[in-house]
């Protein structure tokens, strides 16, 4: 199994939510089984 993991700060999360729901890189068809969105507990959806 291999996993991948992205770290980047998001400005707007519902913006950035929005943009990661539409799949403009096209996960399903890439072999992308399952993703999961973390962010700190100390910065909540800002």
């Amino acid at each position: 199994m291999h996993a991948l993991q992205i770290q980047h700060q998001a400005p707007n999360y519902d913006g950035w939510k929005a943009a990661f729901d539409d799949d403009p890189v096209g996960r399903e068809r890439s072999g992308v089984r399952r993703c999961r969105v973390l962010w700190p507990i100390d910065n909540p959806k800002t």
